[in-house]
């Protein structure tokens, strides 16, 4: 097997692991949208503050498959940029995390729902 199969069968199995991770966020008020990840068991998520700054306290969340729901807004932080939400239901899934931190120049991988238009995309970079 090539070395460029063996990396996209990786990369495939790598996605298909953390999409169903990958929540969509919008505020039908503000018309404001976009992604955030699950972290845990109990449904808090993780996602920008810029995406949450104009919502109500409560937004729209939906997981791939799954059914829409509400996420209330428990904390933001402007300055870090992140806020953490708590979802109606908890989850089936939620993001494993390696104990090590990233390295500079490491291989990463972006997965999400920009502007809410583009569901289910993966972008690629180094830390």
């Amino acid at each position: 097997m090539s070395i460029l199969r063996a990396m996209s069968d990786e990369l495939s199995g790598l996605v298909a692991r953390i999409l169903p991770t990958v929540v969509a966020l919008t505020d039908p008020k503000t018309h404001s949208s976009g992604s955030g990840f699950l972290i845990d068991g109990a449904g808090h998520v993780v996602t920008n503050f810029h995406v949450v700054a104009d919502c109500e306290p409560v937004v729209r969340a939906s997981l791939p498959g799954g059914p829409v729901q509400d996420a209330k807004v428990l904390g933001v932080d402007q300055f870090t940029d992140l806020a953490v939400l708590q979802l109606e239901q908890p989850p089936d899934k939620f993001v494993e995390f390696r104990a090590e931190p990233a390295k500079l120049g490491e291989l990463c991988f972006a997965l999400g729902s920009p502007l809410g238009d583009l569901t289910e995309s993966v972008t690629s970079g180094t830390s």
